[in-house]
């Protein structure tokens, strides 16, 4: 077996056509590395070079061997290099599950800063509610989640990656469009609920703002998405309860912030094994997403 120093030695001297160059460059003295190619020539049984006085020169068999060599070595750092990302969660495959509600937010900054960071780091995403993502999780059907804030079971652990505030999406025209709100002065208004399976943090908003006789079960629009809330408001149907990067994508409805409230959206994940959630972990430092 032809040991891997043996062919280092090989290519700089190749490279340099000098022993005392090659030498230099290796910290090496010059007669133990010329040894070092005798050696590797006798292991093959081929002459690499030609020696004079004057010049060294490949043979026709040490430009063959010193080419393929070179490729080698190079294929070899960059397998050793791949190996230890994979190890460092830097690379590999990672099945990461999402809320809607962060397509228009935080998923398109972490992809970004993914591929960025990891480029040999490949990301299978699929849009998932939280309970479901927490039962894939649970089941190993996924690595790693994005949803807004629960209860968290034992197991799954959690990274509080952004608190987004909440806004209201009020019919063009309505009395309160262009104010800043409170959560009181909701508590008469005819609000768009949620499916508590799909948005269970925005309804528990709207159960803690609306009064007894008009809560989240007495609703008439109730919907499974914030895009759906936003239809609905801009079609005058009532007021939305969104995050405010989905406020943003209101068309005719007008957009007022709800004071003192917010959402938040976590990381989550079980420790299954696969080195790449250690990877997304660390993007949280570059992630330009304010905690509110």
């Amino acid at each position: 077996m032809i040991e891997i120093r043996l062919l280092r030695y090989f290519v700089v001297v190749a490279e340099k056509l000098h022993f005392a160059r090659a030498a230099e460059e290796l910290h090496l003295a010059p007669q133990p590395l010329s040894q070092a190619i005798r050696r590797l020539e006798d292991q093959l049984g081929v002459q690499l070079f030609l020696r004079t006085s004057r010049k060294v020169e490949l043979t026709p068999a040490g430009q063959v061997f010193y080419t393929r060599t070179r490729s080698l070595l190079t294929q070899l750092e960059e397998t050793i290099q791949l190996t230890q990302r994979v190890s460092r969660g830097g690379a590999g495959s990672m099945r990461v599950g999402y809320v809607p509600g962060a397509t228009a937010s935080i998923l398109p900054q972490l992809i970004q800063i993914c591929n960025a960071q990891y480029p040999d780091l490949r990301l299978h995403l699929k849009e998932m509610t939280a309970l479901e993502q927490l039962n894939a999780l649970e089941n190993q059907q996924l690595d790693a989640g994005i949803i807004v804030g629960l209860t968290f079971p034992g197991p799954i652990q959690h990274l509080l990656l952004k608190q987004e505030p909440l806004v209201a999406v009020l019919p063009a025209g309505h009395p309160l469009a262009g104010q800043s709100l409170t959560p009181e002065m909701l508590q008469k208004e005819s609000i768009i609920g949620y499916d508590p399976l799909h948005c269970p943090e925005l309804v528990t908003f709207i159960d803690e703002v609306a009064p007894a006789g008009h809560r989240q079960k007495e609703l008439r629009q109730v919907v499974m998405s914030e895009a759906s809330a936003l239809s609905l408001a801009d079609a005058g149907l009532g007021i939305a309860i969104v995050t405010e990067s989905q406020g943003k994508r209101a068309s005719t409805a007008r957009v007022s912030p709800i004071l003192h409230t917010h959402t938040s959206y976590h990381l989550v994940w079980q420790d299954n094994g696969n080195p790449t959630v250690q990877g997304m972990l660390s993007l949280r430092e570059h992630l330009h997403l304010p905690l509110h």
